[in-house]
């Protein structure tokens, strides 16, 4: 049950994270994106994690992971410029679809 709750933690960090640039790429679709931001996260992280591993630099661990999600993290602030006003008025509309 653990295992189940943290890998839930996981996924939501993990769409917070890419909420911004699912916000950007899916900007007109009724919730701008938030659907997505969960999938794309996952996929996001997984992507740089597949391509650290890869390299053969860095050993695949929660290492590997955390450092995925900070590069994440940092093109969402990029994205995240313009439109952090808007994304935070949409999440405090929409705190219950968002949690």
């Amino acid at each position: 049950m653990l295992d189940a709750a943290l890998w839930y933690l996981a996924l939501q960090l993990f769409a917070f994270a890419a909420l911004p640039l699912a916000w950007r790429a899916f900007s007109r679709m009724p919730d701008r994106g938030y659907a997505f931001s969960k999938p794309f996260g996952l996929l996001a992280v997984g992507f740089f994690v597949w391509l650290i591993g890869l390299t053969q630099t860095i050993p695949n661990s929660r290492f590997t992971v955390a450092a995925a999600l900070a590069l994440i993290a940092a093109l969402s602030l990029v994205a995240a410029r313009r439109h952090r006003r808007e994304i935070v008025a949409f999440l405090r509309a929409n705190v219950r679809a968002a949690l």
